[in-house]
């Protein structure tokens, strides 16, 4: 296997945006990813950051040539939460031609908005940011359905999280690329804090205590 080095989530969303030159085929050769990491890691802050990333360099002057992507977050936990609510058959979900991705558009969206991501989704437009497909809890076949059988085929750009225990891998590296997510640093930790506390005296007040 080929090893690669990403540095940041800067890094990993310039190859998610990466042009593919057999669009007019029909097809792409961007390979979907999964992401791996263990709990209280940064999963779904890291999608949130992708997500907004990419919508940073392709709203930009110069998102590239071609059709411009558009980025999604598909929470899979809420795939669990309308399925308990509206009482759709997942598995008939599946088997439909529009299919469970269309159905959680439809679910999660209104108006323009809804419109804009379904004619994405059909043009193969969509950069689908898959967040924790091990929080499917008894519905762990359909997500991995859902994940294998719909978003992949579809060619859509695909990046899904889990813990690594969550998924099995021997069902991801035939077809996926496999990024393990490593921790962040004490100094890391400190400076996405500080970020969010917008240097709240108190932060570094516990700070000095600390060391």
């Amino acid at each position: 296997p080929e090893y690669m080095n990403l540095a940041d989530v800067p890094a990993l969303v310039k190859l998610l945006v990466i042009n593919s030159p057999k669009r007019a085929n029909g097809t792409h050769i961007a390979q979907p990813v999964l992401c791996r990491a263990g709990p209280g890691t940064g999963k779904t802050w890291m999608v949130k950051q992708a997500l907004f990333l990419l919508a940073e360099i392709l709203g930009s002057d110069t998102p590239g040539e071609g059709i411009r992507l558009v980025p999604i977050i598909i929470f899979v936990q809420r795939i669990v939460r309308l399925l308990n609510e509206l009482g759709d058959d997942p598995t008939q979900l599946l088997k439909d031609p529009n299919g469970m991705a269309r159905w959680y558009i439809g679910c999660q969206f209104q108006d323009q908005e809804k419109q804009l991501l379904l004619q994405a989704f059909e043009m193969r437009a969509l950069v689908i940011l898959v967040d924790g497909v091990d929080e499917a809890a008894g519905m762990r076949d359909i997500v991995e359905a859902f994940v294998h059988y719909e978003l992949v085929p579809s060619g859509n750009r695909v990046m899904v999280t889990s813990r690594p225990e969550g998924v099995d891998i021997e069902d991801y590296k035939t077809r996926f690329v496999v990024v393990n997510l490593k921790e962040l640093s004490q100094e890391q930790q400190r400076t996405v804090i500080q970020m969010q506390l917008k240097g709240n005296s108190f932060f570094e007040h516990l700070v000095n205590i600390s060391e």
